[in-house]
């Protein structure tokens, strides 16, 4: 089984308009005669800033997929669940549906302090506040959605400086 791989490429054109001479923009010309306005605009394109602004209208820090049988597949938008994180990113949790109001979480990581395993195997309530020593969550099931018990759900929350790391190192911009 691979993880999913997403590419995209967009074509953004970048110029000078004609007929204006900014006289700010001359002198900065004139002070670095290598550097040219594109390659101002790549730096922007690829900056922290821009990347943030971006991720604000596009959530990649919460992954939500399903399971069945072997094959997992990522739901982006289409889960049926939604997660208020307050504490764990980075953790993967696995949800086993119950029934209408319960659900088993399963969750396993790493004390970063002593280096010593943890796992966690609990019965709850949707909606119910999960507040354990590695991480606090509640869990939504969205209004007219249910989770399927043929269905194994998994979820990660991730850290939003690492998906910007992430994307900075990914991003290719010529």
């Amino acid at each position: 089984i691979t993880p999913n791989i997403y590419k995209a490429s967009t074509t953004i054109e970048i110029g000078e308009k004609k007929g204006s001479s900014n006289p700010e923009d001359i002198l900065t010309m004139a002070m670095n005669p290598g550097i040219s306005n594109s390659d101002t605009e790549i730096e922007i394109i690829k900056s922290r800033s821009l990347i943030r602004k971006a991720l604000k209208n596009v959530d990649f820090t919460h992954r939500y997929y399903v399971k069945y049988r072997f094959k997992e597949t990522e739901l982006y938008t289409d889960s049926p669940f939604e997660v208020v994180l307050q504490k764990g990113k980075g953790y993967s949790f696995n949800i086993f549906p119950v029934n209408a109001q319960y659900y088993r979480l399963e969750a396993e990581g790493i004390d970063p302090q002593s280096l010593k395993k943890w796992k966690i195997e609990k019965v709850l309530s949707y909606g119910e506040s999960v507040d354990e020593k590695y991480f606090d969550f509640t869990l939504f099931i969205k209004e007219g959605l249910s989770l399927d018990k043929e269905m194994v759900y998994r979820f990660v929350v991730l850290d939003l400086v690492n998906v910007i790391e992430d994307i900075q190192k990914n991003l290719s911009v010529k």
